[in-house]
């Protein structure tokens, strides 16, 4: 099987892993950023090695850094789309999950409207009726915002965390 997409489902599959394990033991780690975050990347970071390590090995021990890049890119975009693909499915499946989730995100952005207002010392009848305006917005997500998301989420995390992987393993 190609490397590339051993790895891609590997990590997938280990990101799905986590998402059920969590999803049954606590729910809210699964919206938990900082947890969310040290999962993607540590275990992005594992699978992408292990792309380019064994592409690396089979090309006699040399790999040029685009290579290696295209390697763990695609490895890291392919596990992610897939696990992103799941969680999709499990939230418009799990009715009750979605609604925790979105009143999470809703009580997200109220912490985060407090301190917005704490650190540049807004107050008013203006700050309340735009904290008031955004609350209310639908924080369910349809499909165009889910494609987004992934595509947000290839080129920041995915291809920073993939380059600076590449760049690593050329070295050693």
């Amino acid at each position: 099987m190609n490397t590339i997409l051993k790895n891609g489902l590997l990590l997938a599959a280990s990101l799905t892993f986590f998402y059920v394990l969590f999803y049954f033991i606590n729910p809210e780690l699964n919206m938990n950023v900082a947890i969310s975050l040290l999962l993607t990347i540590g275990l992005g970071v594992f699978f992408i090695y292990r792309t380019i390590k064994s592409d690396k090995t089979d090309k006699g021990g040399t790999i040029s850094f685009g290579e290696a890049f295209a390697g763990g890119f695609a490895t890291i975009a392919l596990g992610f789309i897939l696990y992103s693909v799941v969680t999709f499915v499990h939230l418009k499946v799990d009715t009750e999950y979605r609604e925790m989730t979105i009143e999470n995100a809703k009580q997200k952005a109220i912490e985060g409207f407090d301190k917005m207002a704490e650190l540049l010392n807004m107050k008013g009848e203006d700050f309340d009726k735009a904290k008031e305006e955004a609350l209310n917005q639908d924080f369910e997500m349809g499909i165009g915002q889910f494609v987004l998301g992934i595509l947000f989420s290839l080129i920041f995390p995915c291809a920073i965390v993939s380059l600076i992987t590449a760049a690593v393993v050329k070295k050693t």
